[in-house]
């Protein structure tokens, strides 16, 4: 998993766990998850977890694929404000 960084409509800037800092451009052709739900490129927020899937073509890395999650939306684990 890779967290979310800064981004655009157009791109966006990944930071993996070992510092490793990426830009990927959206194409028309991109699909993009959030939370589970088809979702488009915008949705994308900082702090949020994220994997992509990327081809280079030139100097350009191209968003193939991007599913990304809140840190609170674990795989069958859903999170319940307490009231006390």
């Amino acid at each position: 998993m890779t967290p979310a960084g800064s981004g655009t409509a157009g791109t966006v800037t990944l930071e993996s766990v070992d510092g490793f800092f990426g830009t990927y451009s959206f194409t028309p052709t991109s699909h993009v998850r959030n939370n589970g739900s088809k979702a488009s490129p915008s949705s994308v927020k900082v702090g949020e977890f994220a994997r992509v899937l990327a081809v280079k073509s030139g100097g350009t890395d191209s968003v193939r694929g991007l599913v990304a999650r809140t840190a609170h939306a674990k795989a069958g684990k859903t999170t319940t404000p307490s009231t006390s």
